[in-house]
């Protein structure tokens, strides 16, 4: 179970912390919208793991590994979400044919991250310009996952059915602990920067 500091909303932060938000201008180093950032990935990494995630996790170490490089060009380049790969694979199956999204998982940190690539003819490359996947990466197709549309008429991914996150912990014991002290920094009004750096040390995707 997660102690407080995972369920405390972030209206309810230490004062010290508090005082250290009205502090900022412009120049600042830390920003509100990366605190919420950093708050939410630690949340979502930090939460109790369920019988989806375990199964998930123990699926991708019996999938077969890929490299996969980026692809040379790509109208999905060019889109406003050019850092979503899923979105970035669908434009370009759209206007290139042959080519079809394949879903998967890429190992970022010590987590599991759900990704997207474009395939043809047996040939699987990345489609995101920057971050994860604008380089070569380590690719596990998995037949298991499927895209339905929910109640909202968007796509949501879903594991033999079930929801699943927008990542997998290879370790989801050792991240929760981690992500309870890092929120305490964030809590306590610890600068962006050094919370980054003990995020990547644990290996938090960033």
């Amino acid at each position: 179970m997660q102690d407080n500091y995972c369920r405390q909303p972030m209206s309810r932060i230490s004062p010290s912390a508090r005082d250290h938000f009205s502090d900022f201008d412009e120049t600042s180093l830390i920003s509100m919208e990366e605190r919420g950032a950093v708050y939410r990935t630690l949340i979502e990494y930090g939460a109790a793991t369920d019988k989806t995630e375990w199964l998930v996790a123990d699926r991708i170490l019996k999938l077969k590994r890929h490299r996969v490089f980026p692809i040379a060009h790509s109208n999905a380049f060019y889109d406003r979400n050019r850092n979503n790969s899923h979105e970035n694979a669908l434009r370009h199956i759209e206007y290139s044919d042959g080519w079809k999204r394949v879903t998967g998982w890429a190992p970022h940190g010590r987590v599991y991250v759900l990704h997207s690539v474009v395939e043809k003819d047996g040939l699987m490359q990345s489609v995101t310009k920057k971050g994860l996947g604008s380089c070569g990466i380590d690719f596990f197709p998995d037949p298991y996952l499927s895209w339905v549309q929910n109640i909202k008429g968007m796509l949501e991914p879903q594991w033999c059915g079930a929801s699943v996150k927008s990542g997998v912990r290879m370790d989801p014991e050792r991240m929760t602990e981690d992500s309870r002290r890092i929120l305490r920094m964030l809590y306590d009004g610890v600068e962006i920067a050094h919370i980054h750096a003990e995020m990547q040390a644990c290996g938090f995707p960033i």
